[in-house]
């Protein structure tokens, strides 16, 4: 657990703090059911259906507590959760991508599970470029018109956050090679992608409407890439 937050803990004002309630009772393992996250009042809480709460955050003092399991999963999804209400809030939203900074920027790879997220971070942290997430990230607007990509500790990750450059469609192909993409379908590729782990009250027309401004704002393109095929040069020419 301490590798795998480092570089993301902080004791500043506005930090989340979740202590780990190992004197709590003994817990059954977390099992195939899924552990999601909810809204109640004020406080986040992560559960399973038909069992005891895993965690709860307090939002207003951003503190809470969770059942240490070996899967990590309950804390994931509590910091997760905190993380899409936050950048909602921030005026962005969290999205299923990876992003890897490059000379120019964070190039976002929004993707399902098997789009090929993870093997195009891999590929592009060999060359060189620092990974900051493969799974999840936020993006939030900064001062003229900038945007940026925050990374997550949840598989590969970093905490230092970087502008975001573009934002890239995945897809296979037998040599590496890049097109360019219009902004509708920018705008299809994010809100495909949306990761709204708990919705706050307006939350998807206030995801959706960060979707519209990130698509006027930032270049889109569709990388199709070969295994084991250098890659990093067809990204940086084309932004």
């Amino acid at each position: 657990m301490a590798a795998r937050y480092a570089g993301f803990l902080t004791d500043a004002a506005s930090a989340t703090t979740v202590t780990l309630d190992a004197a709590g009772p003994a817990r059954a393992p977390l099992g195939n059911a899924p552990v999601t996250a909810r809204l109640s009042g004020g406080r986040l809480i992560v559960e399973q259906a038909g069992d005891e709460p895993w965690g709860w955050l307090d939002r207003a003092d951003g503190r809470g507590r969770v059942v240490p399991h070996r899967s990590m999963a309950a804390l994931d999804v509590l910091l997760r959760a905190d993380a899409t209400v936050r950048a909602l809030e921030a005026g962005g939203c969290a999205f299923h991508a990876a992003a890897v900074v490059l000379a120019d920027g964070a190039h976002l790879f929004p993707g399902v599970s098997g789009a090929g997220k993870s093997t195009v971070a891999q590929h592009l942290a060999r060359e060189g470029g620092r990974v900051l997430s493969d799974e999840f990230v936020v993006v939030v607007p900064s001062p003229g018109g900038v945007w940026t990509v925050h990374g997550s500790p949840f598989w590969l990750g970093s905490a230092e956050p970087a502008r975001l450059a573009r934002a890239w469609q995945l897809g296979r192909g037998e040599r590496a090679a890049v097109t360019g993409l219009d902004a509708g379908s920018v705008a299809r590729l994010l809100t495909q992608n949306l990761s709204l782990v708990v919705e706050p009250e307006g939350g998807v027309a206030r995801a959706l409407a960060v979707v519209a401004r990130l698509a006027g704002d930032v270049k889109g393109g569709e990388l199709r890439y070969g295994l084991g095929q250098p890659i990093r040069g067809h990204l940086e020419r084309a932004a």
